[in-house]
């Protein structure tokens, strides 16, 4: 029965793509779910595929749960799986009903000598103190282990330097006409975080340049020429092998035979958390109140760090007090490796079925392909609003393995993105007001 219901959702899944590229053909869908939608399909149906593909056991966790989930727990999984990607066919169909992407609105580019120069200025101004922060946060982990970073604490100061910086450069890639020189410097130091092993943060940065690109190709189908995919192709595996071989490196762990099949195996354990939450579902202490983890966690983390109280990283009191389902399943699981600093990760669908089941997966599914669709539509309005999708859709692409509501959590990248808009924007109203008093 397991393996029917996996063939069905491989049906579901494939209806999905079908109805996606024939609206994204007739241009009444948005590009950017493609994103999301590759992401959905590494980190929620990798395991799926591996199930139907290969020898692979489907529903079997080495991983905080060490075992096999029960028939009955893996046909919940499946069927959330199932009920979210039948929610977004539902979504997709209400946009293709409703709105249309013209191909001119691609063809905008915002282009600003002033935003370009404020840049600049912002970037040579804390590029010493970028430098300094990485020698720091390459020497400690080179120290303690990437690990550390989650225990108690125990973290470096100075992370809001490095994300300011890739925000200007994000801003730079936009206003400036040669982009090639920053698109260079991005990958050049977001590859630090493949180096030290955070395989999140390298994705984090270099989502919003993919982003960027989607938004701005006003003739898509560029990219389906033989050249560039075979180009796409090249730069897709070796960023695999890289990130495969960053983590394997950091974990002091063999990358296997079949690098393919070990990530996939890897990147496919969000699967997991769901039967997590679905096998945990009756604890204490799980409710509802999870799917708010991104608003009540983030902000009080923001308020303990105005006051210059310290995070309590990986801990008991973190665990029962917070609202993320991430760090109480792991919790609940294997405290002891918790407290060391490892956890069981997230999953967006996790989240919905603690809050409401079935409906709740499939709500959810049609929420998300609304979203999207609402984001691209309102991205080429203005240069903040294009900066500010770039920087949320990469949130929600990651959504799949993380929380449903990433996109609204006070993150330091959106705090500092509206430091930065009201800073250009007020030393714009300056300057004028000053040249408006030099002609009078």
């Amino acid at each position: 029965m397991v393996n029917i219901l996996l063939c069905i959702n491989m049906i579901i899944l494939l209806i999905c793509i079908c109805i996606y590229l024939i609206a994204l053909k007739s241009k009444k869908a948005p590009r950017l779910f493609a994103l999301y939608l590759g992401a959905f399909i590494l980190f929620i149906e990798s395991h799926i595929i591996l199930a139907i593909t290969t020898s692979f056991n489907f529903g079997t966790s080495e991983w905080f749960f060490n075992g096999e989930f029960d028939y009955n727990t893996k046909t919940e999984v499946i069927t959330s799986i199932n009920l979210f990607i039948i929610g977004m066919i539902l979504g997709s169909v209400f946009i293709a009903s409703t709105i249309t992407y013209k191909s001119s609105s691609y063809d905008v580019t915002f282009e600003n000598k002033s935003i370009a120069r404020f840049s600049w200025l912002l970037l040579v101004s804390i590029l010493p103190f970028v430098v300094v922060y990485l020698i720091k946060l390459i020497a400690f982990i080179s120290s303690n282990g990437f690990y550390s970073l989650y225990i108690n604490g125990n973290k470096i100061s100075g992370g809001y330097i490095l994300d300011l910086f890739f925000l200007t450069l994000y801003s730079l890639l936009i206003s400036l006409k040669n982009k090639k020189k920053i698109l260079f410097i991005i990958l050049c130091v977001a590859c630090v975080y493949l180096f030290i092993g955070t395989r999140l943060e390298f994705m984090f940065k270099v989502f919003p340049v993919l982003i960027y690109y989607i938004l701005i190709s006003k003739n898509i189908h560029k990219y389906f020429r033989l050249k560039n995919i075979l180009a796409i192709s090249i730069l897709f595996w070796g960023l695999i092998f890289s990130m495969q071989y960053s983590v394997s490196a950091r974990d002091n762990i063999e990358m296997g035979s079949n690098i393919i099949t070990t990530f996939l195996k890897q990147q496919g354990v969000s699967v997991n958390v769901i039967g997590i939450a679905i096998k945990d579902k009756n604890n204490s202490l799980l409710s509802e109140s999870v799917i708010l983890s991104p608003l009540y966690d983030s902000a009080i983390s923001l308020a303990n760090s105005l006051v210059g109280v310290q995070s309590n990283g990986n801990s008991v009191e973190f665990a029962e007090n917070s609202f993320s389902l991430s760090h109480k399943l792991s919790y609940l699981e294997d405290p002891s490796a918790y407290l060391a600093g490892y956890g069981v990760g997230g999953a967006a669908i996790a989240e919905l079925y603690i809050v409401g089941g079935y409906l709740a997966c499939l709500i959810g599914g049609m929420l998300t392909y609304i979203f999207i669709s609402i984001l691209e539509k309102i991205a080429k309005k203005s240069f903040f609003n294009f900066i500010f999708v770039m920087l949320i859709t990469g949130k929600i692409l990651y959504s799949p393995r993380g929380e449903f509501l990433s996109f609204m959590s006070a993150d330091r990248m959106l705090i500092l993105f509206l430091i930065f808009t009201f800073s250009y924007k007020f030393l714009l109203a300056t300057s004028n007001k000053k040249m408006s008093f030099k002609n009078e």
